[in-house]
């Protein structure tokens, strides 16, 4: 039999009633019973693992009690083999692979190794991490409550509550403060906090359409906390991987980080990021058709990737570049290198109120068709540079001070009306933006 928490008080009642005082069986068993409904009711449904055989004691002298050493000896009995137990067991985690593996696609939509948590618990924890304004905390609890609901009718009910009231409160804050519209610190921060919030509640489509409406609105903070809730699965282990991929691919390690990412998709084939990530390191890497696939992916999962967007009309004019052999630069790099800058940085919710690029700044700003006049008075490649356009105007849809995409819009329109197909480059994408068009 295994010792339980209830054997560990019983010979700590008995070691400091220095072997005087004695209790009855009965009693010994209705104390341990007790101990096990509480730790039961703590855990939740995990608790029945916790119940144990009640210690069996002896009563030597048969009066119908039983003294410290009697509990003792009944313990002593048991102790060597749960001691066995516990070493088989951390010899086998000792023993275990560190390095995380690729988790099976249908493991996706499971639970992804998380230990187990009552969902009221969760709940508690979020409630109370966020009051603190523990960001990072506030999301561990919530990947757990997303794990129970996976499998758990009352999780996935509380998941749900808490969300819309949670998200509901943040965004009401978010719209309070937009609306007094007067700049201060204390707004600001605020802003800020309402908005790494928001970034919290991973695959909720209510705190995203949120932040989006924020970013619209000119709210600064919005941009790193969309890039914080793009980046977080809702599963612990997707979230290592991602985190281990990218900086990998900062780092130049390019076959890593390939394997880290595919990693990644395979096992969390809805999760965005996971694409827009292994697009921005194909990208880096030359393969702009496989960087183009992996965008369009992005954008059927998270159609208001900005990011995703911005990348896909970096990835039309490289097409452009290489359909019509013009010699001159790719884009150039700015900040944490091309493969990085093609879809957008990164960030974690620590770096609310920071600028967080969309994208790589060019080394040219139209002007550079002058230099190759054969390939204009040709209009070759004219579709890829169109839907390059096409591209950067869906991106400022959604985030209308993204300064990249705004000269880039501009400088593929220059180059299209050169080619003579401006009303074609007029029709293409949204509206006029920021002065595009």
């Amino acid at each position: 039999m295994r010792l339980t928490t209830a054997h560990f008080i019983v010979a700590s009642i008995g070691l400091a009633l220095q072997w005087i005082v004695t209790i009855s069986v009965n009693d010994l068993v209705a104390l341990q019973s007790s101990l096990e409904a509480a730790v039961t009711a703590v855990a939740g449904s995990g608790g029945g693992r916790l119940s144990q055989s009640h210690l069996n004691v002896r009563d030597t002298d048969g009066d119908g009690r039983v003294t410290w050493l009697e509990v003792g000896s009944a313990i002593a009995g048991e102790a060597s083999a749960a001691v066995t137990e516990m070493l088989k067991l951390i010899s086998k985690r000792i023993g275990a692979p560190t390095s995380p593996t690729p988790l099976p696609a249908a493991a996706a939509g499971g639970v992804l190794g998380e230990d187990h948590l009552a969902p009221e618990l969760a709940v508690a924890l979020l409630e109370s991490a966020l009051e603190k304004k523990e960001y990072q905390r506030a999301y561990s609890a919530w990947r757990r409550l997303l794990e129970a609901s996976s499998s758990s009718p009352r999780a996935a009910e509380l998941r749900e509550r808490t969300a819309a009231q949670q998200v509901a409160q943040l965004s009401a804050v978010l719209l309070e403060r937009v609306i007094e519209g007067a700049e201060g610190g204390a707004r600001d921060r605020e802003l800020a906090d309402a908005c790494r919030g928001l970034a919290v509640f991973a695959r909720t489509a209510a705190a995203e359409g949120a932040l989006l409406q924020a970013l619209r609105r000119g709210v600064q903070p919005a941009e790193p906390a969309l890039w914080a809730l793009w980046s977080r699965s809702g599963y612990a282990q997707v979230d290592r991987m991602l985190e281990r991929g990218t900086a990998q691919l900062e780092r130049g390690e390019l076959d890593l980080a390939l394997g880290t990412l595919n990693g990644v998709v395979a096992a969390a084939p809805a999760f965005a990021e996971g694409y827009n990530q292994r697009a921005t390191l194909k990208y880096g890497a030359g393969d702009y058709r496989g960087a183009l696939r992996d965008c369009v992916r992005v954008l059927e999962l998270s159609p208001s990737h900005f990011g995703a967007l911005s990348g896909a009309g970096l990835v039309h004019f490289a097409l452009w570049r290489v359909e019509s052999a013009w010699d001159g630069r790719v884009p150039a790099a700015r900040g944490r290198g091309a493969a990085a800058d093609a879809n957008g940085p990164r960030r974690d919710d620590s770096a609310a109120g920071a600028g967080v690029g969309g994208g790589p700044s060019w080394p040219w700003d139209g002007r550079a068709a002058d230099a190759m006049p054969g390939v204009v008075a040709m209009g070759v490649g004219r579709g890829e540079l169109t839907q390059a356009l096409a591209y950067f105007r869906r991106a400022l849809v959604v985030h209308p001070l993204l300064a990249d995409a705004q000269a880039n819009a501009r400088a593929v329109l220059g180059l299209l009306q050169q080619m003579g197909v401006g009303a074609e480059a007029e029709g293409s994408g949204a509206a006029e933006i920021g002065g595009v068009g």
